[in-house]
Order: structure tokens, then sequence, then C-alpha cells
């Protein structure tokens, strides 16, 4: 992981000097792969706590997948805890399972992915609380909600998670459909009580209950006029909520969400690009006016952040936009 570095949102650069490198232990229990640091709250400008992305990919490592190439039946995921005491200029681990922050209560099975949660949302404080919207994959493969004989026991979606403090990463508490109660258990962590008897639990307390409109959330901003929250949602691939693009959605609680409404479709994007094979992803909203260290609040002319990607040339030739939007507000009785 490198920055891009300056004193303003304008003239931020490039820096070529690296802040985090995964370590791709082959140890699924370890939760330390190929980690992406996407979550950083800044508390005062040096203490910078990120929560990374951790992606196991079992076709990496010999014996863990029975292709040699990218196979989503053997990829893994959850959530790690990371910390820089410099302002951002490094970032460093923890070893499992105190790097742990939150994953299925499920370990990783060959073949059987993919599975697992990602939080791949910014952090926003407010009052006492800490949130992030966590999003999943349906597991076990080829699972039906509601069916008996194959049900889920991971929901696809995306949901709420909130802390009241941000440096413990297990005291984040997710979503289960009436109060944040969900506790997130490592898997392979057994619990052992002074009788050295193992305590068992029930797996369904450990798994969120989704919220409308989440499952393909990019990030989260506090709109303070309106004391709303805002969630940035990008749909390249599907037309879940119309067109595919990307799209808003605003809510008082993080629970109850308004329907996506659409700021540009991808055909949108790509009518103003040169000919090319151009993907789009990544969006989220950033406002240079924002009084908060984290750029969480927005005001009502925020700037869209957005990645195209260019298909032919992949994985990493990407190029980052901005375009500044204006938001309207309507009152509904």
């Amino acid at each position: 992981m490198r920055a891009s570095l300056g004193p303003t949102l304008e003239t931020v650069k490039h820096n070529c000097k690296v802040a985090y490198s995964s370590h791709h232990d082959p140890n699924p229990a370890h939760f330390d792969d190929s980690t992406w640091l996407d979550s950083f709250y800044s508390i005062d400008g040096d203490l910078i706590v990120a929560l990374g992305h951790m992606e196991y990919h079992g076709w990496e490592h010999p014996g863990q997948c029975s292709s040699k190439d990218y196979d989503p039946a053997c990829w893994y995921n959850a959530d790690t805890f990371h910390l820089s005491k410099n302002g951002g200029y490094h970032f460093g681990s923890f070893p499992a399972p105190g790097n742990y922050v939150l994953g299925v209560p499920y370990k990783y099975e060959v073949n059987r992915g993919p599975e697992g949660y990602s939080i791949d949302t910014n952090i926003v404080k407010t009052g006492d609380w800490y949130y992030a919207m966590v999003t999943g994959w349906p597991w076990p493969p080829n699972c039906i909600e509601g069916d008996k004989s194959n049900p889920c026991l991971v929901h696809s979606g995306g949901s709420p998670i909130r802390t009241s403090n941000i440096l413990d990463p297990a005291s984040w508490r997710g979503w289960n459909g009436q109060e944040f109660a969900v506790t997130f258990v490592d898997p392979y962590e057994m619990v052992i009580k002074p009788n050295h008897v193992a305590v068992s639990f029930t797996t369904k307390d450990h798994v969120f209950t989704p919220v409308p409109y989440m499952d393909c959330v990019n990030a989260i901003n506090f709109h303070e006029t309106s004391g709303l929250f805002i969630a940035t949602l990008c749909d390249p691939y599907n037309t879940e909520y119309g067109p595919e693009g990307i799209y808003l959605s605003t809510s008082p609680d993080l629970i109850h969400w308004s329907e996506p409404t659409l700021v540009v479709s991808i055909d949108q994007l790509r009518a103003k690009e040169p000919k090319g094979n151009w993907s789009y992803a990544y969006a989220s909203l950033i406002d240079p006016r924002s009084t908060d260290l984290n750029c969480s609040t927005v005001t009502d002319e925020p700037y869209l952040y957005y990645v195209r990607m260019d298909d032919s040339n992949p994985p990493y030739t990407r190029v980052l936009f901005r375009q500044k939007i204006s938001l309207h507000w309507s009152v509904q009785h």
C-alpha cells in the first residue's frame, strides 16, 4: 500500500514509499494473506486505525485449492486490525488472534467459497459510536435463502457495524435485525472454560442481518445539515437498483435506507471517455470543505470519486477521477 500525499485534496501526489505490505501467510487461521487497508480513522493526526480487507487466496498456497490460478471457490475473506503511530506513513500488524476484527464463524474450506465478510467502507463517528458497513456473500455454495434443505448459513447483503472503542478490534458489533448484538468470533479460536471444557456457540448469533440496498455499498458519509447518513453504492455488474451505475441512498440511522437514486450510469461514464474497454468501481463522496479530520462529513456540494479500470490491461491500469455534484433534498411526510 502506498499513499497519495499533499496539503489538500487538489494537490495530492502518488508516493512510492510502502506504508504497508501484505505478508501472504499460507495459514488461513492467521488471517494474514493478501490484505488491503481500506477503512481508516485518524484519531489525532498521528494515531491512525486501519481495518484491512484480508483475502485468503487458496490457489496461491499448496494443498489449499484444486486450482493454481485465480479461483473464487478458494477465496476466504475477513477483516483485520492495523495501526499507525506516525501519521499513516507506516502501518503495523498484530499476530492472530489479536488482529481479528470480524469474519464468518466458519473456517476456510477448500473449493467451497467465496466465503467471508468484508468491510469496504470508511469509518464514521457520530456521538460515542464509530460505524462502518460490512458486506458478505451467501454461503455455503448454491444455498437458497429460506430453503430448509439447503439454507444459507451466511446471508448475502450489507449491514452496519459499530464500536465505542475503535482501538479494540474485538469490540465491533453487528446488526441482528433488532439491535447491535452480533459478536464476531474467530472460528479458529476455541474458548476454554477453567475446567478445560470447550464452550459451544450458536453460529447464527455471529452472523449479521442484512439491511435494504446495502449489498453494493462503497462508502458512507454524514450530512450534518439534514442529519442523514449517505451511502454511495456502486453497482457496475447488475441492474439491482436500475441501470448499471453509481447511486446514493440516505438513512437517519444506518438501518432504514431510501430507495437508491442514480447519480450517473456506467453508459454515461463511458460516453465521456475515448473508446476503450473501461469498467468502473470504488465510488465515494469526499468534500474538501468537511470539518471532520477524516472527511466523513459532506456539504451539499461534495466530489464524487471513482476509479476507471482498463479491462484490456488488467488488473492495475487504473485512473482516479472525481466530479463535483450537487445534492438536492426534498421533505417527505
